[in-house]
């Protein structure tokens, strides 16, 4: 079965090869974009970092004094929940917020550890590590972390600080996927279309990109309207086509994918009018 099979001429599989180019070019980006924010106010591109402390410094952010009494209690036990929620109440970045955040990561708290990763990842508020990133989203996705597996998915299929490994790439994201992690389904989506270890499978593909559509990721919505435009892995339809184009359009970006998307938001719309004609 191939991904075209209910394209009709020649010029259909020229826009379809087109469409996977422009898709491709906004949404196939493995870099992580989807991982959990750690922050409770906006980062900034240039934060001071922070270090990492040995004593815990005073709180910062308290807004219920006797809550917070009582994770502190907990958090000095050594329990890992009080100890993120500690975290949580120190403004981002400080020494406070990351000294409660490290001992939650090391306690086993799989969120913290998911949030640590982001922050060596990505410089945020810390200095970037992209060596402790992934030991820290690795320990997380271990425990069932569904961001993180998506992320360490991400560092395999790059090579980032591991080597290339595009199996347990695919591990991971399947794992990712199965619990609805939006990166994981869209880098499914596109394993599915066959051009790597993952045997091609329209209808898994279309699948993939449904789902994390219907969880607003960008990068999918194109993926679906096409699909239902073309009949690629699902049945035809040009009224669900039109309404993910609309979406798309409507979600803004690059002038030109705009453009396109507009062109097949009217096709769509013509030939499910001849449609309907039909069956009157």
């Amino acid at each position: 079965m191939t991904l075209l099979i209910v394209a009709t001429t020649v010029m259909g599989q020229n826009d379809a090869n087109a469409r996977r180019q422009v898709a491709r070019k906004r949404g196939a980006s493995v870099t992580r974009q989807t991982t959990q924010q750690p922050v409770q106010q906006p980062v900034q591109a240039q934060q001071p970092q922070a270090t990492v402390p040995t004593t815990p410094p005073a709180p910062s952010n308290i807004k219920n004094q006797g809550q917070y009494d009582q994770y502190i209690e907990a958090a000095k036990k050594g329990d890992a929940a009080a100890e993120l929620k500690v975290a949580q109440s120190h403004q981002f970045p400080s020494e406070g917020y990351f000294y409660w955040l490290k001992r939650s990561a090391e306690h086993g708290d799989h969120r913290a550890q998911n949030v640590l990763a982001y922050c060596y990842s990505e410089g945020q508020g810390i200095a970037q590590n992209k060596k402790l990133a992934f030991d820290w989203w690795l320990k997380s996705a271990e425990q069932g972390n569904a961001l993180s597996q998506g992320a360490v998915g991400a560092y395999y299929l790059n090579g980032v600080v591991v080597p290339k490994n595009e199996e347990k790439a695919y591990y991971w994201y399947q794992k990712g996927a199965a619990q609805n992690d939006v990166h994981s389904l869209v880098m499914m989506g596109f394993a599915y279309e066959g051009k790597g270890i993952i045997p091609e499978d329209p209808v898994k593909s279309f699948e993939c990109f449904k789902k994390a559509a219907e969880l607003g990721s960008d990068m999918a919505e194109p993926q679906v309207a096409f699909r239902y435009f073309y009949g690629d892995g699902v049945a035809q339809d040009y009224g669900q086509a039109a309404y993910w184009f609309e979406k798309c359009i409507a979600r803004g970006g690059d002038p030109e994918d705009i453009q396109y998307w507009k062109e097949f938001l009217d096709k769509a719309k013509m030939r499910q009018q001849i449609k309907d004609k039909q069956k009157k």
